[in-house]
């Protein structure tokens, strides 16, 4: 075992996001994916990206799913009081210790001598929780943008745009065109994407890479 308890966790997450900081690109993600037997691809996602909205969006549809009587699991950021906060099945976050168990499972398969972000571990510990779970949906929060964000490994049933606005220029462009393109990235080929109330040069954007990935 890494790890002997969360907080120790912790304390080693907190020494990747000082160290390590905001690292776009899908590289490491997709590299880690794969040494874990994709467990992306073993979830049924909607995924949300947007700069203001998204999580609330988010969990009105969790909230409508679980009325329906699915199993819905949710990974949303930042946390609120506890890592663990997270990370969610319907209205029961993940609990400390399996949190704990999954994160030790992932460092036994990929080590601590790695590259992967802060946000990278977070995603990964989500999507490989949920792939030991038989839920009917899995609901996904991008962290940052969209197209390099760590969340962007998945492949959604749908994707949704909730609205576009100027934020994390220094990150994403420094047009609202540009940091639309940016979160336009979570569109997947053939699949449908639902966007909320946005101008029309964002429109127009987000359709440009509609119309791309079909």
């Amino acid at each position: 075992m890494y790890f002997p308890s969360i907080e120790s966790v912790t304390d080693y997450l907190e020494k990747k996001k000082f160290s390590l900081g905001i690292d776009f690109g899908l590289a490491r993600m997709e590299s880690a994916c794969k040494t874990l037997g994709h467990p992306e691809h073993q979830l049924k996602v909607i995924h949300f990206a947007g700069s203001n909205g998204k999580g609330s969006t988010l969990h009105y549809t969790k909230e409508i799913l679980i009325s329906q009587g699915y199993s819905v699991g949710s990974f949303t950021s930042p946390a609120q009081n506890k890592i663990t906060d997270q990370i969610s099945i319907n209205h029961q976050t993940i609990t400390d210790n399996d949190f704990l168990e999954v994160a030790n499972t992932i460092f036994a398969r990929i080590g601590l001598d790695n590259m992967l972000t802060e946000f990278e571990w977070f995603t990964l510990i989500a999507l490989c929780f949920f792939a030991t779970k038989r839920l009917d949906f899995v609901l996904i929060e991008t962290g940052m943008g969209g197209r390099l964000d760590a969340t962007n490994v998945v492949t959604p049933l749908v994707s949704v745009i909730t609205n576009v606005s100027l934020e994390h220029t220094a990150f994403l462009g420094d047009t609202l065109e540009k940091i639309t393109t940016e979160k336009a990235g979570i569109i997947k080929s053939n699949k449908p994407v639902v966007i909320g109330r946005v101008n029309d040069s964002v429109k127009a954007a987000i359709q440009a890479v509609a119309n791309r990935q079909k």
